[in-house]
Parts: structure tokens; C-alpha cells; sequence
């Protein structure tokens, strides 16, 4: 099982070396489908893994572990738990998507584009199977590396990367000063020198000392989920960018932080955070009210699809830091709603820019007629994304909803939850107003022919909806899974 773990965590590496090589031939084409294999493998050998897994028990886990400093007990251990096991085949997913996606899109320097990308890959998958914060603090410290690289060379903004770097970077700070001083308080106090979570006993520590842990770990992820006001180099990064890049921001890196978040806070300070419950809860109605404003001010498709995803980050955190069973597992399976949904969203988007030559709302109209094949395709994921009952997005929404509703007896959660239910509701009605003028509108007589969608995005676009019809109209074969493992969590936390 350790080689089986160490593939699937460095074999996108590993062919990223290849292809980057003097030698490794300069050729697009070689060099697309190399990645596509790799990904393909990472998929395969995923689903190979997943034959030993047992999924129906909270408790198992699959670990590797490698001594590194151990002197100052910081190990490379990767272990596999039902949470992070899924999450990684969605991920992995999503980055063979992103490598199908890329053929037409890149068209300068595709070594150095699918090298970063594959090297994102193990990051990504790594991070999500580390157990020890020093070893993911230094992979998202490599994270942000290729990711700036790309947004460099791949986006028309010449300001945009630097700002990028400027707030991943200052992330990075309150992760260090927290992580460090966990690690210091833990060896005075239990004589223990690790940076193990699993060897973390945080019994010890002062209120003050946990305080500021705390505060610095929630700054640091808040930063990057994004919250308001930390939302813009986040937007912007996303609408001036390539779409397979898009998606990769987007996406990958929201599912990291937000596993990071409940992994490193929610797990490690489980029984301090009932205490920031109201206040973390208020931020996740920020961004929901916030970013509903800022939709209903916006004609360019791509930046109402980026509000979008910071609305369901608002939804994420309102569930998660409710600390109840039923937030905590809505917030969880809303992370692999929403990654399959937006991911159908940014696909059809670079469609209809292929198509119309730009991304104004007000200039698209009339998809029905002139591309039934991309309208039959797109329909789910625009159901699903204006969290339609029977889809994915509205089952993932309403347990967050519930669980923030009683998460405690005050009255401040309860209000909050309904007002961010309302603002919901308003941009479920705005978007679907939006959806049928563009695909039933009146005749825009400057757009000129407009192609249907071709076979290959079509299948690919038909095999991410039938997912998600299926884990809307059956999701308990994931919400039990993620509910056993978060009821282990809940039971420390107490009855809260």
C-alpha cells in the first residue's frame, strides 16, 4: 500500500521532470497526451486503492510514513482517511479534465504549462493526505510557486500575479507563527517534539496562547478561501485567466484550503471554537450578502460564476464552524457539490466565449436554437448551481443551513442563517433569470454564427451531470460516509 500511496502522490511529478527534460521532445501534442496519461494513471491507480478502502469505517485509514528531521520529529507521513481518499479521486478528476480541457486553449509554452500543472497535482494530493503541519505548510509554500507561475505567463493581467503573491504569501506568515508556536507549547508542556497532529495535545495550552493560535490559523485560511475583503486578488485572478487555469484556482486550490480549515482547526481546536461559532458564522454571511451585490452590479458571465463560488465559500464556512453533525457534513459533501458543478460551469463558459468572442451576458442569447446540444448538456450544471431541490447544491446548502441554524440557542446564528437564506434564494432567482435570457432571449443580431458543442466536450460534459444528478437524487452513499467520520468529531465537541 506505501508504493501504491507514493504513485498516486508523486507520479504527476515525476512525469513533470520527464516532460520538462532537454531530451523530452518540444511537441505539443506528445507532451498533452503525456499529461492526460499520467492523470489517467493517477485515476487508476486511485480506483485500484479504493478496492482495499473501507469506506463505512470512520476509523480506517491507510498510512505511509518516511523519517525526514528526526530530531526535530518532523516526519513525511501521507495517510489516507474517507474524507481525503474522495476528495483526492475528485481532485485528481478534475485535473484530468483540466489536462482534456487545455487542447486549443494553450498555445505558447505547453512544456512549461503541463510540467506546473502535473507538479500542482502532487501538491494538491499530498496536502490533502499530510498529517503533519509542517510538511503542509511547506507544500502549500510549493503550492503557490507554479501557481504564480502560471498566472504569469497565462493571464492578461500584468498586475494581477504579484498581487496573487502578495496575499498567498502573507497567508503563509499566520500559518508559520501558528504552527510554530503550537509546536513550541507542545513540547514544554508534553516533552514531545512533533509536528504530528496526531501527537498534538493542546489540553495544556493557556486561553491566551490558544487564542492567538487560533486567530492566526482562521486569518490565514480566511484569506484564502476567500473572504471579504481578502476576496479581490481571488476574482481577479480567476476572470483574467484561461479557463483550465480558472479552474485551478477556482477549485483545487478552494478544496485544499477548505480540507486544510477543518483538518488544522476544526479537528486540532474542537473543543475552543464553540466560542468563535457566532462570529465565523456572521463572516460566512458577509460573503454571501456581499457577493450577491456584487452579481447583481455584473454583466461578464465568468466574474458572476466567481461571485457565485464566493457565496458557496460563505455557505462552506457558515457550515463547518457551525460545529454541528449536520453543518459539518453539509460543508463537506458542498465541497464535492460544488467542485463538479462549477467545474460544468467554467467548461461551458469557455464555450460560449469560443462561440460569442466575449463573456457579456447582455450580448448571449438564443443558446437553444442555435446549440440544443450544449443547452441539453449545460442544464444540469445550471440547476445544480442555483441549488435546484434534487441536485446536489441544494442538499449540500441546506444541511450547512440547518447546521448553522442550531448551532447554538442565541438568536444572532439563527438570524444570520435566515438572512443568508434569503440572499440565496435572490440569487437562485437572478441567475435563473440570466440562464433564460441567454439560452431563450431575444435575438442578438451581432452574434454572428454560433457552433454547437462537439462530441468530445459534450461527453465530458454529459459524464460530469449524470455525477451529479446522481449524488443529488442518492446522496447518502456519500453524506453517510462523511457523516460516520464527522460524527467522531462531533462527539468530542459535545452536544454543543
Amino acid at each position: 500500500m506505501d508504493i501504491l500511496i507514493n504513485l498516486i502522490i508523486f507520479l504527476p511529478l515525476l512525469f513533470a521532470l520527464i516532460i520538462y527534460m532537454p531530451i523530452f521532445p518540444k511537441d505539443d501534442k506528445v507532451i498533452r497526451h503525456i499529461s492526460k496519461f499520467s492523470a489517467s494513471a493517477v485515476m487508476i491507480l486511485l480506483a485500484i486503492l479504493c478496492i482495499f478502502f473501507d469506506f463505512s469505517n470512520p476509523n480506517y485509514c491507510l498510512e505511509t510514513s518516511t523519517s525526514w528531521i528526526n530530531i526535530l520529529g518532523i516526519n513525511v507521513s501521507f495517510v489516507c482517511n474517507p474524507i481525503s481518499m474522495m476528495l483526492a479521486i475528485l481532485l485528481n478528476f478534475i485535473f484530468l479534465i483540466v489536462f482534456i480541457q487545455s487542447k486549443g486553449i494553450i498555445k505558447h509554452n505547453s512544456r512549461l504549462y503541463y510540467a506546473l500543472i502535473l507538479i500542482i497535482q502532487t501538491c494538491t494530493t499530498s496536502a490533502l493526505f499530510t498529517n503533519d503541519f509542517f510538511i503542509f505548510y511547506m507544500i502549500l509554500t510549493a503550492l503557490i510557486i507554479p501557481v504564480y507561475v502560471l498566472l504569469l505567463n497565462y493571464t492578461d493581467s500584468k498586475k494581477m500575479p504579484n498581487s496573487f503573491l502578495l496575499f498567498k504569501t502573507s497567508s503563509l506568515v499566520f500559518f508559520l507563527l501558528a504552527f510554530l508556536l503550537m509546536y513550541y507549547l507542545n513540547f514544554k508542556y508534553s516533552g514531545v517534539l512533533s509536528s504530528d497532529i496526531n501527537d498534538i495535545n493542546i489540553s495544556d495550552f493557556s486561553e491566551y496562547t490558544k487564542t492567538i493560535i487560533i486567530t492566526l490559523l482562521i486569518t490565514g485560511f480566511l484569506i484564502n478561501f476567500p473572504t471579504v475583503p481578502f476576496h479581490k486578488h481571488y476574482t481577479k485572478a480567476v476572470t483574467s485567466s484561461l479557463t483550465p487555469v480558472s479552474i485551478l484556482i477556482a477549485i483545487i486550490l478552494f478544496d485544499v484550503y477548505a480540507f486544510g480549515f477543518f483538518k488544522y482547526v476544526i479537528q486540532l481546536f474542537q473543543g475552543e471554537l464553540p466560542n468563535y461559532t457566532t462570529i465565523l458564522i456572521l463572516i460566512g454571511t458577509i460573503n454571501i450578502v456581499y457577493s450577491l451585490i456584487a452579481i447583481l452590479f455584473e454583466k461578464n458571465i465568468k466574474q458572476i460564476i466567481c461571485y457565485s463560488g464566493i457565496i458557496y465559500s460563505g455557505i462552506f464556512i457558515t457550515g463547518i464552524c457551525s460545529l454541528t453533525q449536520e453543518g459539518m457534513t453539509g460543508a463537506i459533501f458542498l465541497l464535492i457539490t460544488y467542485s463538479l458543478t462549477a467545474l460544468g460551469l467554467y467548461i461551458f463558459n469557455e464555450i460560449i466565449f469560443r462561440n460569442y468572442g466575449t463573456y457579456n451576458k447582455n450580448k448571449i442569447s438564443q443558446l437553444s436554437t442555435k446549440a440544443p446540444r450544449l443547452t441539453i448538456t449545460a442544464i444540469v450544471f445550471l440547476l445544480s448551481f442555483i441549488t435546484m431541490p434534487l441536485l446536489p447544491q441544494f442538499n449540500a446548502s441546506l444541511l450547512c443551513f440547518l447546521g448553522s441554524f442550531l448551532s447554538n440557542d442565541t438568536i444572532a446564528p439563527k438570524l444570520y442563517t435566515i438572512i443568508s437564506i434569503i440572499t440565496v434564494a435572490i440569487m437562485s432567482v437572478y441567475l435563473l433569470t440570466i440562464y433564460c435570457k441567454m439560452f431563450m432571449g431575444e435575438r442578438n443580431i451581432k452574434s454572428g454564427k454560433i457552433s454547437d458543442i462537439h462530441a468530445k466536450p459534450a461527453v465530458i460534459l454529459l459524464f460530469i451531470s449524470v455525477l451529479i444528478v446522481i449524488a443529488g437524487i442518492f446522496p447518502s452513499f456519500i453524506i453517510d460516509i462523511i457523516s460516520n467520520y464527522v460524527s467522531n468529531i462531533y462527539d468530542m465537541i459535545g452536544a454543543y
